[in-house]
């Protein structure tokens, strides 16, 4: 079949040797597309936004770390919180799990009552002195409350039942943090390790006792360590890599896209017809945009689009030609091509008012982010430009 295919890359993908050799092996492995000639646009790095640092807009201590490079205790410390902050009960979880394969290093008392229902009467009885109170800014009501709520939960009772002491430091630690994560989610970390100090003292008055065998910590702080937010911070600079490039390109197609789309004008007249244009994420908004226009180029005969954004954008009214209620009408015939996992995909027959735009699924396995980039291994894809490509 002769004919030409030009492919216009998304963001962040200036360099298209990579996918151009992918779409071509696709294409030539095809019956009827092997004699189609493939070629991409070069639009990023002819027209496109230079690539760029972050770093100088960035606080300083942030910038300057390197993603090997290990947190502060306070910066861990903080993490913990925002994990309890997400789950108060994450600790007593832990330590009902833990505190069974740990039965040499506590000591096996005897006990009138059994530990989970002291510790349930102390939550239940739990009062504080008024200048806990007001250092924290809470009230009797609030702490009644949050301990209620934590004396109710079946990880209070398992924890109990584990560690069966009832004032063992790490249990009573535990029950602390989860009375003071359920109440200040959004307080500092230093305002809510003093009250947890005070709840301690109002749960064992008389004092904890324990050997320090700290067995929550020695998940809990591996974990926030690599999970948690606040951690994260100190790897913005890196982390913020991929989401610029994003940002960038969108951001320059919006107040530039008229360069690219005179750009891509230029590409196609030097095209065999018929010819076809495939456009991958933003890419696929440049063509539907150069291609809704008026003064389209007249050799293209059919568009393809994969891992779209352009049905979004409309609703948005955020594309160059076509605006919701408007009398311009979209490209067609235009096969749109999307993968449920690739979260960057959206289907067009229902959001456009025109007929000849053909929604078609494929499914490449992977989770999103991967799937937004895995359409061109995929042979459903291959199969449906055969069978819309033009005859002539």
């Amino acid at each position: 079949m002769a004919g030409s295919l030009l492919f216009v890359h998304g963001t962040g993908a200036h360099g298209t040797s990579g996918t151009l050799k992918r779409l071509r092996d696709g294409m030539g492995a095809h019956p009827v597309l092997s004699g189609v000639a493939v070629s991409a646009s070069r639009w990023g790095e002819a027209v496109g936004p230079a690539d760029l640092d972050v770093a100088s807009a960035l606080p300083p201590d942030i910038a300057a770390r390197a993603l090997g490079e290990e947190p502060a205790d306070a910066e861990v410390t903080a993490a913990e919180w925002d994990l309890l902050a997400a789950d108060p009960m994450l600790e007593l979880r832990l330590l009902a799990a833990l505190a069974g394969t740990d039965t040499g290093s506590r000591p096996i008392l005897v006990a009138v009552d059994s530990a989970d229902v002291v510790v349930y009467e102390r939550l239940t009885g739990l009062t504080l002195p008024s200048e806990a109170l007001a250092a924290a800014g809470v009230d009797d009501a609030e702490v009644t409350s949050a301990a209620a709520f934590v004396a109710a939960q079946p990880e209070t009772t398992e924890a109990a039942g584990a560690v069966a002491d009832p004032d063992d430091d790490e249990l009573v630690t535990a029950l602390a943090r989860a009375v003071v994560a359920t109440m200040l989610q959004s307080r500092g970390s230093a305002a809510r390790q003093a009250f947890v100090d005070a709840v301690k003292a109002g749960l064992a008055p008389a004092g904890t006792r324990g050997i320090g065998t700290k067995l929550v910590g020695k998940v809990l702080r591996p974990l926030a360590t690599r999970l948690a937010t606040r951690v994260a911070m100190r790897r913005r600079g890196a982390l913020m890599d991929p989401t610029t490039d994003f940002i960038r390109d969108i951001a320059f197609y919006i107040r530039r896209g008229e360069v690219v789309r005179e750009h891509l004008v230029g590409e196609l007249a030097a095209l065999a017809p018929p010819v076809v244009v495939l456009g991958h994420s933003l890419g696929g908004i440049a063509a539907v945009d150069l291609l809704s226009a008026p003064d389209r180029p007249s050799g293209v005969r059919l568009l393809v689009t994969a891992g779209s954004q352009a049905p979004y954008l409309y609703l948005l009214d955020a594309l160059d030609r076509l605006r919701p209620g408007g009398a311009a009408a979209p490209f067609t015939p235009w096969l749109n091509v999307y993968d449920r996992a690739d979260l960057l995909s959206f289907c067009a027959a229902r959001v456009f008012p025109a007929i000849g735009i053909r929604d078609e699924p494929v499914d490449a396995g992977v989770p999103f982010p991967d799937a937004h980039s895995a359409y061109w291994e995929q042979p459903r894809l291959y199969e449906l430009i055969a069978e819309h490509w033009p005859s002539s």
